[in-house]
């Protein structure tokens, strides 16, 4: 079944009212009361990959819970919000986490490629990272590996995963386009919608039927970002032993469908 939401819109219209003076005395001018700017709580982070306006080590202000769907971040002026920048350009102006997203990650003696190479970190490990300047953070790492990570080859862990999250809803979009939207039993779709939903560390891939009596088909995946998601075909009226699959994915980009009788 689907699933809808409703958007309530409050419109707040102010209303003055006038009254005309009779008195013959200068009406007296009263200042309106100025009110502060009140902002959310904002992070100073750095510009580690140039983006948009901005360049190189800039520093921006943003609402970390503004982060949208689409790794976007609203960032902040002294007179309020001023615009929206890629989450995954940025990074921490002091002491913070980065994510490694190379395959192995060089840690070298001083900010440059040509300085000799003192360790390695894997894909997928967070590194404390420090004194952002010129490309490189200094690193500290485990047993004392202490030296510098190029940031091309670092991200905020938040950031990464919403990228991840970006590429996995893209692939289901294009599976429900080319192996499910055009299932169909007697003229009917099987199928009339997905949508990848993110909990705590849990994707939920659902599809939905167009059948009244029909459930939402959900496959949940435990393991961010690996996934796996089968489909089946509910039939109005019959037993659930009556299923059929009619498709699905794995991580691996593997599709496998079988249309029912």
């Amino acid at each position: 079944m689907k699933h809808r939401s409703l958007a309530w819109v409050v419109v707040v219209v102010a209303v003055t009212s006038c009254s005309t003076a009779t008195k013959t005395e200068e009406p007296s001018v009263v200042e309106p009361a100025s009110e502060a700017l009140v902002l959310p709580d904002l992070t100073e982070m750095l510009v580690v990959r140039s983006g948009g306006r901005f360049g190189q080590g800039d520093t921006v202000r943003v609402d970390l819970s503004s982060v949208s769907q689409d790794n976007q971040v609203t960032y902040y002026a002294d007179d309020g919000a001023s615009g929206s920048i890629a989450y995954d350009v940025l990074g921490p102006a002091g002491d913070g986490t980065m994510v490694v997203t190379a395959e192995q990650l060089n840690v070298r003696r001083c900010r440059s490629t040509g300085c000799s190479v003192v360790g390695q970190v894997a894909r997928g490990r967070e590194v404390r990272v420090h004194d952002f300047a010129g490309r490189w953070y200094e690193y500290a790492g485990d047993g004392g590996m202490a030296g510098y990570l190029r940031v091309d080859d670092l991200m905020l862990p938040g950031a990464l995963e919403n990228k991840l999250l970006i590429e996995i809803r893209e692939r289901i979009a294009d599976y429900y386009d080319g192996e499910l939207k055009g299932q169909v039993v007697d003229g009917a779709s099987i199928i009339d919608g997905c949508d990848v939903k993110r909990g705590d560390e849990m994707l939920s891939f659902e599809f939905y039927t167009p059948f009244s009596d029909g459930p939402v088909l959900q496959a949940p995946s435990e393991y961010f970002p690996a996934y796996s998601a089968g489909v089946y075909f509910d039939a109005p009226d019959t037993p659930t032993s009556d299923d059929v699959m009619v498709a699905g994915l794995s991580g691996g980009g593997g599709v496998y469908c079988m249309s029912p009788d």
